[in-house]
């Protein structure tokens, strides 16, 4: 992917979501959208996309991100549960999601078309 004319590595464009022998998938630090389409399959619901609501250009540290070099994520929400490759099947409520963030609270969820 390109910023400007610079090529930039994305966290999300990466190779195929490998499923666990749990039958849950496996992520990677490239496969995070794989991982929420076969989530969708299995739990239903909407693939969001995870972005800093007013811009910034990561979305900061988190549990699984230390560092916090993610620039984007995805998840699915269903009933007000998020699911990803780390949440296993039970999901974590919305506003416990954010808190894995330090600036949770400043994420934007958006469905995917």
């Amino acid at each position: 992917m390109l910023a400007g004319n610079t090529p930039v590595l994305v966290h999300n464009t990466g190779p195929a979501c490998k499923i666990g022998s749990d039958g849950w998938p496996v992520p990677t630090m490239d496969n995070c959208k794989a991982c929420a389409t076969e989530i969708q399959k299995i739990v239903g619901g909407d693939i969001v996309h995870i972005k800093d609501a007013y811009g910034a250009p990561a979305l900061g540290p988190s549990v699984r991100d230390a560092s916090g070099k993610w620039t984007e994520h995805y998840a699915v929400i269903k009933d007000g549960v998020v699911y990803d490759g780390f949440t296993g099947r039970t999901g974590m409520p919305l506003d416990a999601y954010r808190a894995q963030w330090q600036f949770g609270e400043y994420l934007s969820f958006t469905p995917v078309g």
